[in-house]
């Protein structure tokens, strides 16, 4: 791949935003990391489409796979998430093979991920996206098992008392999960005319949304908009069943219209008709060992910085 080409390219067809997967879900990087490994084998990527992002006046963000992390697993096994009848959720335990889901209880993950953000806010981009930070569920056609049951979990839940499925259980993941985004986001929140995007997940139930997400994920999706600039619902919504969450996904248009209402922020909607702010056209590129674009998908989105409704 050569940026400096690609970029040209996508800036002479009105592209003026990039969504790029930095760290991909099995933990390995596209940028010189000395935390992480590098899937670019020996060249700085991430440093190369900046460098050419700002020749060609094209914004690029990149997307961070939170939790999904085969390398980080690798290293430490211990901090998988265990669903509570003892499944570790990571492949082929679970379906996707993209599937290995570590635990944010166990302080190394959370220092982890905090060293990757850190890299990345040494790089001139303009804004970040975390997906996939979510306490995962198994779901099938008998019974849902929700997360998680390691054993640093489990000495938790006995040392503060808190019983299965209460509220203060569902709280306390909750917490978990809000803890780690905010202290990921902490290195770029300085910064002014920078993107903080938080992909959630949507649920076919608009009044009871909120609730759903805080019980199946962790998630409390009120207290993630009070630090997100923009929140979006996962890029793969379609009218199917969610696998991982035994839910019905809603389309793209109606999704981001739940968000809208839930959360009083402006989310990425290409159908909106919002003609607020400034058009952000984009293009999310996913790459593979040998620099080169496999996937992409493109967007026309409008976009503005979010405030408090």
């Amino acid at each position: 791949m050569q940026p400096d080409a690609e970029l040209k390219r996508l800036a002479n067809n009105g592209v003026n935003t990039i969504f790029v997967i930095t760290k991909e879900s099995d933990g390995r990087v596209f940028y010189d990391s000395d935390v992480a490994p590098n899937q670019a084998h020996g060249r700085d990527l991430l440093g190369e489409l900046a460098d050419a992002a700002a020749v060609h006046d094209i914004n690029i963000v990149p997307t961070i796979f939170v939790l999904c992390d085969k390398y980080l697993l690798e290293q430490y096994p211990e901090t998988v998430q265990v669903a509570r009848e003892g499944t570790e959720i990571r492949y082929p335990n679970v379906s996707a093979e993209h599937m290995h889901w570590a635990c944010p209880s166990h302080d190394i993950v959370s220092e982890h991920l905090q060293a990757v953000t850190k890299e990345i806010a040494d790089y001139d981009v303009d804004g970040i996206q975390f997906t996939h930070f979510e306490f995962q569920p198994i779901g099938n056609d008998e019974s849902n098992y929700l997360s998680c049951y390691c054993e640093k979990c489990r000495e938790q839940y006995e040392l503060q008392s808190v019983s299965e499925r209460s509220s203060a259980w569902i709280d306390r993941r909750c917490m978990q999960i809000d803890s780690l985004l905010r202290k990921l986001s902490e290195p770029f929140r300085d910064r002014s005319d920078f993107l903080v995007n938080i992909e959630l997940e949507a649920f076919s139930n608009l009044e009871t949304a909120i609730d759903d997400s805080r019980k199946m994920l962790g998630v409390d999706q009120c207290d993630v908009a009070e630090y997100a600039d923009i929140l979006t619902p996962g890029r793969h919504t379609s009218t199917s069943t969610c696998i991982r969450c035994g839910s019905v996904k809603l389309s793209a248009h109606f999704a981001n219209r739940q968000i809208r209402r839930l959360h009083h922020r402006f989310v990425l909607d290409g159908a909106s008709g919002l003609s607020i702010g400034w058009r952000m056209t984009n293009w999310l590129v996913r790459f593979n060992s040998r620099c080169t674009a496999v996937h992409t998908e493109f967007h026309s989105f409008p976009m503005v910085r979010t405030s408090v409704g």
